[in-house]
């Protein structure tokens, strides 16, 4: 019912987890571009940053959205299978 979203969402951890281990290249070229006097590879190592962080913003908001729905379905399909279980334990 929800391997889709929970694949979506490994999908985007795993994509933040890869452009996390680009930093440091993109930090290097920032550095040689800097001492070169040129600053094209900083302006694209802030856009990098921006990106990377924009992508986590995105990732977590939907992971609590989807994993929200899925306790909420979790616990309706609990709730209709306990018919007379009193509310301290079913909570």
């Amino acid at each position: 019912m929800f391997r889709q979203r929970i694949a979506l969402t490994w999908v985007i951890s795993l994509a933040e987890t890869g452009l996390l281990a680009l930093i440091p290249l993109f930090i290097g070229f920032a550095i040689d571009d800097l001492l070169e006097g040129r600053s094209t590879s900083f302006w694209q190592l802030a856009g990098f940053t921006a990106l990377l962080i924009g992508l986590a913003v995105i990732w977590r908001v939907y992971d609590t959205r989807v994993y929200g729905a899925i306790r909420v379905e979790l616990v309706k399909a609990q709730v209709s299978r306990s018919d007379g279980m009193e509310v301290s334990t079913l909570a």
